[in-house]
């Protein structure tokens, strides 16, 4: 893994894009707040709550860093760039070989529907509360 700067043949990369990748960074982040709407089912919620979203967004930014060193170890930027909309399957490949890729595929649909699964509880713990709440 190199950590030398590198730009696509010669490409720049201004400050507007730099600050639109952090705006969306948020995104990665999200999920933590599906535990704020089951706060009412927490045990001692004014102490766990604020524990689970540290823990949660501590274990997220360990698993990014170790994604990203992983990804960007097995393929170089041309590869990156090539294979963008399928970058982590591909970089699973040199390691575990084609069973890597399917894998990898499997993991993003299992994610995707575990999102999925956490906003329908979410917005379901939302509405019980709004109910409670005579709203």
């Amino acid at each position: 893994y190199s950590f030398e700067p590198s730009s696509p043949d010669g490409a720049s990369f201004p400050l507007a894009g730099f600050v639109a990748s952090i705006a969306l960074s948020i995104l990665a982040f999200k999920g933590f707040t599906t535990i704020t709407n089951s706060g009412a089912e927490i045990v001692n919620p004014h102490k766990n709550v604020g524990r689970a979203i540290t823990f949660s967004i501590l274990i997220c930014v360990v698993v990014y860093i170790l994604v990203a060193l992983a990804v960007g170890s097995s393929l170089g930027l041309n590869e990156l760039i090539q294979a963008k909309d399928y970058a982590l399957a591909q970089a699973a490949q040199p390691a575990l070989g084609p069973i890597g890729f399917y894998l990898t595929v499997l993991l993003a649909v299992v994610a995707t529907a575990s999102g999925l699964l956490a906003s329908v509880f979410a917005v379901s713990r939302m509405l019980a509360m709004l109910t409670d709440m005579e709203m």
